[in-house]
């Protein structure tokens, strides 16, 4: 029998005395209720039954707390390595960094995301030419302590030039792309730039002094803006495909300023060259898909040769396995391929591997002849697995052996990340293997049977497959299963100091002897999320606006559009409802009585995804309302009146009430404010007015009611000052 008083939890034994209650009125025969009757002992069991339920019920796993978070939208983060900026110095000649190559600080890696281009190019000198600065800087004047406005003071007016030019010591190369960093010193927090919302403030054309098409003189450069127009901190990445010229033996670049609506006026404090992010990981095995465009198809009387050429460091310094598509089954289908050669060429970073078309038609038996020139351009053709000499013996998995859950343990020291993590698996097709990429996934609860994918439990140390219900089987083949992407990172411990990473793995000597710089601290490094967290962003998915409906919804929507700086937002609507007809928006940008044009632009594009459907905002630029005052004070015996104290202290007044626009101006504050001078023994009479256009609105106490886009400025001050004859 079950004792419900013996169990800690109350709520089966109140299910059982709320049953037994109900006992006299559904049979009030049953008299006999002591725990010796048997139907007692079965409303026992049943109340435990329905507790238990209960329990059952309202218990979730972590696996389905995920899946409901993922239809929230929310994924849980995976792990990433950090990032940072280094540069390179002292390069005597030019030469290329491949992609992924391994920078060193102590034992973390960290790798180049793209190809780079290192200049041996010096910058000399920074020749700055505006109508309020016309001065010639050296590049050693530029070490962050002076702040340097590149275009002046003020924005671009018809008519004006407002430029720089950069003196360089040697010439940039045809087609290849240089990166130029520009430190930019930011008086203001600006909301973080979105490339997908952001209007640029300014215009800005990149130029060379040189020849292209036969023709001498400035002509324009290609390039990446990263500094979004030198609002924030980046890189500028210039490329040309001319030749630059030589000017008393030095070579020019040149920025210069088409048009302008910059809020504040640019400031540099340092430009460098040769600087290039790099993230913390490690790559172990990578894999490249060569398309028909890659190809360089050179044919003979006796033969035709293919080549094509890869720029990564495990293709320069690694090992390979090449796979060429198997035309006769779908996209994802490689044969292996094992006649080819590789001719390294370390300073250009490039490696080229080169097939013989007999070696080809020998190696897939004639049946399986590629037919090149009927494919598409983007179509792929080869897959080139690189990896490193010392993973050699690990990039081969194991067998598959056609049975289900499949499993193999890896005793990797370190965590990967979860993109770069991919198996490739060969099936058997007539004579050849036939292999397939298969793809990490979280759990097999989503896939089908005919899925190829497998999950990767690094706390467990296991890679396992699918049982055919839920993810597919690896066929019984020898040495079947292998890597063909693999790439570590060290998550949230990647996070470092500046002036960390000093060496670089490569055998480019020109490299080898150059000296790395890492400029800023390595951030943005983290571990797996954990579910905690992510149920806590999912619960700030109903704090965050979706529409604007409340006044607070508008102010808050406004303060964070990317790209600019406001320091007072205003709210009105025609008839004082949000939800209905026009709302007026007014703004205020530090230091600023206007608003440009581009800060309009970025804020309207911004609130489209929050504008409820019937209603419109227009943007109101702020109302300069110039206040006179005529003062009559009467000044304690001994005292003089100062009337530049007067006029500082009422400015100062003002610009305390201009802190928010539309603020009403009050009569009693002003008088209160004089009157509290030292020398004013009282306030004999204070008027006020305003000149202003079409604005003239007091109210019955003398105050002045401004507009929400109002801002007050100090006019004229009638002034009189009188001895105190009382006394």
């Amino acid at each position: 029998m079950i004792e419900l008083e013996n169990l800690h939890d109350k709520t089966a034994l109140e299910i059982f005395n709320e049953a037994k209650h109900k006992i006299e009125f559904i049979n009030p025969d049953w008299t006999y209720q002591e725990i010796s009757d048997p139907g007692i002992t079965i409303l026992e069991l049943l109340s435990w039954l329905k507790f238990d339920q209960h329990e059952y019920l309202n218990k979730i796993s972590n696996r389905l707390r995920i899946k409901l978070l993922k239809l929230l939208g929310i994924k849980l983060k995976k792990r990433c390595g950090s990032k940072t900026l280094i540069q390179i110095n002292n390069i005597k000649q030019d030469t290329d960094i491949p992609k992924n190559t391994k920078f060193k600080a102590n034992n973390l890696i960290f790798e180049n995301q793209e190809n780079i281009f290192i200049s041996k190019s010096d910058i000399l000198s920074i020749k700055f030419n505006n109508p309020e600065f016309n001065e010639e800087k050296k590049y050693y004047d530029l070490n962050g302590t002076e702040k340097i406005q590149i275009f002046g003071e003020k924005n671009l007016k018809p008519g004006e030039t407002r430029e720089f030019i950069i003196k360089l010591s040697n010439l940039f190369p045809k087609n290849k792309k240089i990166n130029i960093y520009f430190e930019i010193f930011e008086e203001n927090s600006r909301n973080k730039i979105n490339n997908n919302f952001f209007i640029p403030f300014a215009k800005i054309k990149w130029q060379y002094f040189g020849i292209l098409n036969k023709i001498k003189t400035w002509h324009d450069f290609n390039f990446i803006d990263n500094t979004h127009e030198f609002l924030n901190s980046g890189s500028v990445i210039l490329s040309h495909n001319g030749e630059m010229s030589s000017v008393n033996e030095n070579f020019l670049i040149k920025c210069k300023l088409e048009s302008s609506d910059y809020d504040f006026m640019p400031k540099i404090s340092k430009i460098k060259i040769n600087i290039f992010e790099v993230t913390q990981q490690d790559t172990q095995c990578e894999s490249i898909f060569i398309k028909k465009s890659d190809l360089k198809i050179k044919q003979s009387q006796e033969q035709k040769n293919i080549k094509f050429k890869t720029s990564s460091y495990l293709s320069l310094y690694g090992k390979h396995m090449l796979y060429i598509k198997n035309k006769n089954q779908d996209k994802n289908n490689w044969i292996i391929f094992e006649r080819f050669k590789v001719n390294q060429d370390i300073q250009a970073g490039t490696c080229e591997f080169e097939i013989n078309n007999q070696d080809l038609d020998l190696e897939l038996e004639l049946e399986q002849n590629q037919d090149f020139e009927n494919l598409n351009q983007n179509e792929s053709i080869f897959l080139l697995v690189s990896y490193l000499k010392d993973f050699e013996n690990k990039i081969i998995i194991g067998s598959g052996t056609g049975f289900s859950n499949l499993t193999f343990e890896q005793n990797f020291e370190n965590l990967t990340l979860y993109n770069k993590c991919k198996i490739i698996i060969g099936e058997k097709n007539k004579k050849n293997l036939c292999f397939k990429i298969w793809n990490r996934v979280d759990d097999f609860f989503s896939s089908s049977k005919f899925d190829n994918n497998f999950v990767y439990e690094e706390n467990l140390k296991i890679i396992a497959f699918g049982d055919n219900h839920h993810g597919a089987i690896p066929e019984n083949e020898k040495n079947n299963i292998r890597f063909c992407e693999l790439c570590f990172t060290n998550g949230q411990d990647s996070n470092i100091r500046e002036n960390m990473i000093k060496d670089v793995e490569t055998q480019n000597k020109i490299l080898k002897n150059a000296s790395i710089n890492q400029i800023l601290p390595a951030t943005g490094g983290q571990d797996d999320e954990i579910l905690e967290d992510g149920e806590k962003r999912a619960l700030n998915l109903f704090k965050n606006i979706k529409r604007a409906v409340t006044a607070e919804d508008y102010i808050k929507i406004i303060k964070n559009t990317p790209g600019i700086m406001l320091k007072d937002v205003s709210i009105a609507s025609s008839n004082q409802k949000l939800i209905q007809n026009k709302v007026y928006v007014a703004i205020k940008i530090p230091g600023k009585n206007y608003i440009p044009d581009s800060y309009k632009k970025n804020i309207l594009n911004w609130f489209e995804n929050f504008r409820l459907i019937n209603t419109q905002i227009e943007i109101l630029d702020p109302v300069i309302i110039k206040i006179n005052l005529k003062i009559k004070i009467i000044l304690k015996p001994g005292y003089s009146c100062d009337k530049l104290i007067i006029e500082k202290k009422l400015e100062n007044f003002f610009e305390k009430i201009n802190q928010k626009m539309g603020q009403p101006l009050i009569y009693g504050d002003l008088f209160d404010t004089i009157e509290r001078f030292e020398f004013v023994d009282y306030l004999s009479n204070l008027e006020i007015s305003s000149d202003t256009n079409n604005f003239e609105n007091k109210s019955n106490y003398d105050n002045i009611e401004a507009p929400i886009n109002g801002i007050y400025k100090l006019g004229k001050i009638n002034l009189v000052s009188l001895l105190n004859t009382d006394i």
